[in-house]
């Protein structure tokens, strides 16, 4: 009977210097102890891998009291962005509040906002119209519109500008309220003599009287830049509300004494005033108002022309009239 040793020991190859290794009982617990840890660092790092999980699916399971609370921020951060746009009241801002001095600064800081928003508008720009254009070759380019800001109508936010349509040409008037414009075209009008009525400034009576009285103000004997302050949206695009006194260049419709008046809008495209879109009444070339687009090409008013009190009432066309003598 032989044992293990001797059995290993003719198993190996003649000559072989190899021999069995005894383990000892240090080595032993050192390997257990090895094992061990070996375990644990696998266990942690399971651990470890299924935190992310875990963690995810705790944050999908909100609380109702959460998701209302969530949702009411969000809604007072859109009302805050909202705000930021527009016209800031002194009742709103926290500069008035401090005292004295910030409520005297407050009005001139709305005054030179207002002045800047409308200040957008003043330039010269490029009309296309291609009702106009494609009637009439020769045109194309040609057509023009200037914007100036009057001094001290900051608050009636009324321009004058020049326009000049290739067919007809002379002053406009701008505003970004109509019931101002209605009073301003009235109390810069005139007759041949003032006690004189004729139906253009019987028309003009008529809708300064109805502006007057939408406005809340009687008659009264000074200017039309003293009426209340218009509102203006600083956060919008600028809206306005024209009219117009043209005389025929080519002599095609009128004759040479006659000015023809009518109704002309736009709308700005973008905060920049850099191009607008506008519709204007053109009776002897449409039944409908005419289309139009103006892009700046001009930081200020280059065209001069006669003012809206260069024309006498008595002279003037409105609308449908433009045909009679």
């Amino acid at each position: 009977m032989t044992d293990e040793r001797s059995q290993h020991s003719a198993t190996q190859p003649a000559g072989s210097s190899h021999k069995r290794r005894r383990t000892s009982g240090t080595q032993k617990i050192e390997q257990i102890s090895s094992s061990k840890r070996m375990r644990q660092n696998e266990a942690q790092e399971s651990a470890s891998t299924s935190l992310p999980t875990s963690t995810s699916s705790q944050q999908v399971q909100e609380k109702p009291e959460d998701k209302v609370q969530s949702r009411g921020n969000e809604e007072e951060e859109s009302e805050a962005s909202n705000d930021c746009g527009s016209e800031i009241k002194p009742a709103e801002s926290r500069l008035p509040a401090r005292g004295a001095i910030w409520n005297a600064q407050w009005a001139e800081i709305v005054a030179f906002r207002r002045r800047q928003r409308l200040l957008t508008a003043v330039g010269t720009y490029a009309i296309s119209c291609p009702t106009i254009e494609d009637r009439y070759p020769g045109l194309e380019g040609q057509l023009r519109l200037s914007i100036r800001l009057i001094l001290g109508s900051e608050n009636t936010g009324v321009l004058h500008g020049q326009l000049d349509l290739g067919l007809f040409r002379g002053p406009v008037a701008f505003a970004v309220n109509t019931n101002a414009l209605h009073v301003w075209c009235f109390t810069e009008s005139r007759s041949p003599h003032p006690s004189s009525s004729n139906r253009e400034i019987d028309r003009l009576r008529a809708r300064s009287r109805a502006a007057r009285s939408a406005l809340g103000i009687g008659k009264v004997s000074s200017a039309a830049l003293n009426l209340p302050r218009a509102h203006l949206d600083l956060s919008a695009e600028l809206r306005l509300s024209g009219e117009f006194r043209c005389h025929d260049d080519r002599k095609l419709f009128l004759k040479p004494h006659l000015v023809f008046a009518n109704d002309f809008d736009m709308k700005f495209d973008d905060l920049s005033g850099l191009s607008f879109e506008g519709d204007i009444k053109l009776p002897m070339l449409s039944d409908q108002p005419v289309g139009l687009e103006g892009f700046k090409i001009g930081e200020s008013a280059t065209i001069d022309g006669n003012h809206w009190t260069t024309y006498h009432t008595a002279n003037v066309r409105y609308g449908s009239m433009w045909s009679e003598p």
